[in-house]
């Protein structure tokens, strides 16, 4: 199984970078970075995993509100829920894109919301081929107030990129 994972060359891209998931689970889940807060016992979740199966290295971005009211958002990577990823040299680069939203979504309280990302094409659509480690979180900033912000951030995961060369030795161990 293991063998077939990493040899099948369906699974990688055509570049020379390889993307290979190394561990999902990092950090804290939810976690609150500014003092002002909603409600000490209102929480929102954000978990980020991987979807297996998918065509391309594919991540799901979770959204739970364990909130008593609604929560208005954007999907992932538009405006305010941005992905960010921190480069092998210390680099933080935002994944996200502005645009005019009419209407934000609503998260009903106890509801959950996922959105599934093909990070393989997001990383080339950023030109993030360098190879080395990339570490990964989804940030959502939530305005409280017109001058009150939290932030909520998900568990890390890390990435790795290496040359196509490496990942023919990888392969030729398993065989």
């Amino acid at each position: 199984m293991v063998k077939n994972i990493l040899c099948n060359r369906n699974f990688y891209s055509a570049t020379t970078a390889v993307l290979v998931i190394l561990s999902i689970v990092i950090g804290a889940v939810a976690g609150e970075t500014n003092k002002a807060k909603p409600n000490n016992d209102e929480k929102v979740t954000l978990q980020i995993s991987t979807v297996v199966g998918a065509p391309n290295i594919t991540l799901a971005f979770t959204l739970t509100n364990n909130r008593k009211n609604d929560l208005e958002t954007t999907p992932v990577g538009i405006n305010l829920s941005q992905i960010i990823v921190k480069k092998p040299n210390g680099e933080q680069v935002r994944m996200v894109a502005y645009a005019t939203i009419l209407k934000m979504g609503v998260v009903k309280p106890s509801e959950s919301v996922t959105w599934k990302v093909d990070i393989e094409r997001e990383f080339q659509a950023y030109d993030l081929t360098e190879p080395g480690l990339y570490r990964l979180h989804w940030g959502l900033i939530e305005w409280v107030t017109d001058k009150k912000k939290v932030e909520h951030k998900s568990n890390e995961i890390l990435l790795l990129i290496e040359k196509e060369a490496k990942e023919q030795t990888l392969c030729a161990a398993f065989q």
